[in-house]
């Protein structure tokens, strides 16, 4: 067992996992096949692959001395099967180096209305901690998996450094949003021409973000916002001229901090 190989190959038809997303990519026939090699009590990929009508990934071994290299390659056939408000396919490729220390990272992924990033850098044997820069540009709709049944829009930049353990303390950099749109169907209203920039630096947030509500009128949010337990806030939210009203009830502007 210590020096073994494992050859896999099959089919699914109509796979569940119990998510939604998930199981709309594992909608139909699913076929896996791989090739596994365990030496000296870790698992080597040869070879995988798994394809069907929305998906289809592969992972390829290359040994080159005392180096092993993995090829990386997926496709989304449609980005909106997870996204509806992101339509179109979305790709993902580049390459796990391993050596004695570790994994060397070279991946870039694109997608529909210019999403592209890249992660480059270095991952444990042990998955426990990481050396790694990840970069690039999004869509806010992503997040709607998160805080649904609010929705958010807009075009997303990130440039972040992952150094340490994988935990939002280890992760810090720069995000921003432009000509966003935040939704709370709770509320009744919408917060229009978003912009907003944050600064990430041990699990805390640093926010100032503008924007116009539908109603009318404009607001700020400038401060923290810790992002693990217990998830404290220092908010500082000015009102300019924001138009509050019930049909029935008031019609009136409130502005100040």
């Amino acid at each position: 067992p210590e020096d073994g190989q494992l050859a896999l190959l099959g089919t699914g038809r109509g796979l569940r996992v119990g998510s939604a997303e998930a199981d709309r990519l594992l909608a139909g026939v699913s076929a896996i096949e791989a090739t596994l090699r365990l030496r000296d009590g870790a698992v080597e990929i040869n070879e995988a692959r798994i394809a069907n009508t929305q998906l289809t990934a592969t992972a390829k071994g290359v040994i080159e001395g005392a180096i092993r290299r993995i090829d990386l390659d997926a496709r989304l056939a449609n980005l909106g099967l997870i996204v509806p408000e992101v339509q179109g396919p979305l790709t993902l490729s580049g390459t796990a180096t391993q050596d004695a220390n570790g994994y060397t990272l070279d991946i870039a992924g694109k997608g529909p209305g210019q999403i592209s990033a890249t992660v480059a850098g270095r991952v444990a044997n042990s998955f426990g901690s990481a050396d790694l820069a990840i970069r690039g540009t999004g869509e806010a709709g992503l997040a709607n998996l998160i805080i649904s049944p609010r929705s958010a829009s807009g075009r997303v930049g990130f440039d972040l450094r992952l150094a340490g353990p994988f935990r939002l303390n280890s992760l810090s950099g720069r995000v921003t949003l432009a000509d966003g749109r935040v939704v709370d169907p709770g509320l009744g209203l919408s917060l229009q021409g978003v912009e907003a920039t944050s600064q990430l630096q041990g699990g805390t947030l640093q926010l100032s973000a503008t924007g116009g509500l539908s109603s009318g009128g404009r607001l700020r949010v400038d401060g923290p916002v810790g992002l693990t337990s217990p998830r404290n806030a220092d908010l500082a939210i000015q009102l300019d001229g924001v138009r509050l009203y019930d049909p029935e009830l008031y019609d009136t502007r409130v502005s100040g901090g």
